[in-house]
């Protein structure tokens, strides 16, 4: 299987609440995992993501997938400073309440 890319800008929508793109964003995750061994989320171009949006991403793969596919099967890139540190608070946080 060849790795996947999900950009983040194409599943949120500045109209809607941040949760619901992170479900739209774990959707595809999901979904593309059923097809693939690693699946590559984008942040590129997403000028804000609170821990909110990380957070229900995060606990929706988890719920999904097993703790052990955020790292792994899931991975993040084009995250700004900021995002990367609101990223690593929720993805300790979800990973905690996992175990």
């Amino acid at each position: 299987m060849s790795p996947s890319l999900i950009r983040s800008i194409d599943y949120c929508n500045p109209d809607d609440r941040i949760v619901d793109s992170a479900q739209r964003v774990a959707a595809a995750v999901i979904a593309a995992c059923g097809t693939t061994d690693v699946v590559t989320v984008s942040m590129d171009g997403v000028l804000g993501a609170s821990s909110s949006f990380f957070n229900v991403l995060l606990s929706d793969v988890v719920a999904s997938l097993g703790p052990e596919a955020i790292g792994t099967r899931v991975r993040l890139t084009g995250l700004t400073r900021t995002q990367q540190a609101v990223f690593e608070r929720s993805r300790q946080a979800v990973l905690r309440s996992a175990s």
